[in-house]
């Protein structure tokens, strides 16, 4: 299994424990002050210097729990902003190295509690999500992820151990490997004209004990320099147990900066970049869950109340049916014809 850099966890750097920033929400041990709240959004943009590895020092740092605020920090040498409301992310972050900084990063979260009834034992529901966005890439590589998942414990309670870990900036959640992923897609933007997929863990350490590097690509998909449009379509499947709650988790991260001119933080040192200028990753306008497909007869239930696009879907045999009552038509028609 190899290392993928997550909606949840932007960059793995080194074996240590998170770091963490009170909030409202969360106190400096990653604690929650109020009760968990059955839905939620997190957004945050950050800038990271690695003065004291392995602990990395915010330089500018926004955060927001509040549903469709838009967080940024912005100077001469970057920016970066992300917001968030229940089904959509948006993320942003760009580079051109005026004011160094390893890392410039936008990231948004947001989960809700569902439970789907109206059968009985095991279920699948189909979900579809929409990534939009563009980059270009200059003399900086950039990564992005974007990730869709479930899972059966509250996000912002403590889990499994993380403690391989470490964030590059404050999350209040507490165990993002435990989510089982429905939808996701990677992508690295490489500062080459003739950019080759990276294909081993190199320097980063496993997330998770015992977890070996393969040699499969790291990520779905890798760009070099230029100017680049993003239009995906995913589509997953929803594992679930007809009445046992659980939480839908979407996120997404953008980064970009000065530690990712040569990516030498992946291992072995390789040439300077050719691309010039600055590396911009936008996306704005992603992403969005577009559609939940149940089972016929079942039933969904949010927790927030989000009017999310649920539909449902024929049982196969009622596929057939249709399928032949178009037939039946059609030759009726060409009767008449």
């Amino acid at each position: 299994m190899h290392i993928r850099l997550t909606t949840l966890a932007a960059a793995l750097i080194t074996c240590t424990t998170s770091t963490w920033a009170a909030t409202a929400d969360v106190d400096i041990n990653g604690n929650m002050l109020t009760s968990l709240p059955t839905h939620d959004v997190f957004s945050q943009a950050g800038a990271v210097d690695l003065d004291t590895p392995p602990t990395p020092t915010l330089a500018e740092y926004q955060e927001t729990f509040v549903s469709g605020n838009t967080v940024a920090i912005s100077n001469a040498g970057y920016n970066a902003s992300a917001a968030a409301t229940l089904g959509s992310n948006h993320a942003y972050a760009t580079y051109n190295g005026a004011v160094p900084r390893d890392f410039v990063i936008g990231g948004a979260n947001w989960f809700d509690q569902v439970a789907i009834t109206g059968g009985t034992g095991a279920g699948t529901a189909t979900v579809t999500v929409q990534i939009n966005g563009s980059a270009s890439v200059g003399a900086y590589g950039g990564l992005f992820a974007y990730q869709l998942g479930t899972q059966s414990t509250h996000p912002y309670t403590p889990g499994t151990s993380i403690a391989d870990a470490i964030f590059l900036l404050p999350s209040p959640y507490q165990d993002p490997f435990s989510i089982s992923s429905v939808a996701e897609h990677t992508i690295e933007f490489l500062p080459y004209s003739n950019a080759a997929p990276t294909l081993s863990c190199g320097g980063i350490p496993p997330a998770n004990p015992g977890a070996s590097c393969s040699n499969a690509p790291l990520y779905d998909q890798t760009l070099g320099t230029g100017n680049h449009t993003i239009d995906l379509t995913l589509t997953g499947t929803i594992n679930f147990t007809y009445g046992e709650a659980f939480y839908l988790i979407g996120g997404i991260s953008t980064v970009t900066g000065g530690s990712l001119a040569s990516f030498s933080v992946f291992g072995d040192p390789v040439p300077p970049p050719d691309g010039t200028g600055a590396t911009t990753l936008d996306f704005s306008n992603s992403a969005n869950l577009v559609n939940i497909a149940l089972p016929k007869g079942a039933t969904a239930s949010f927790a927030s109340g989000n009017a999310y696009n649920v539909t449902t879907v024929p049982e196969p045999g009622e596929w057939l049916m249709l399928l032949a009552g178009l037939g039946l038509v059609g030759w009726r028609a060409r009767r008449r014809a």
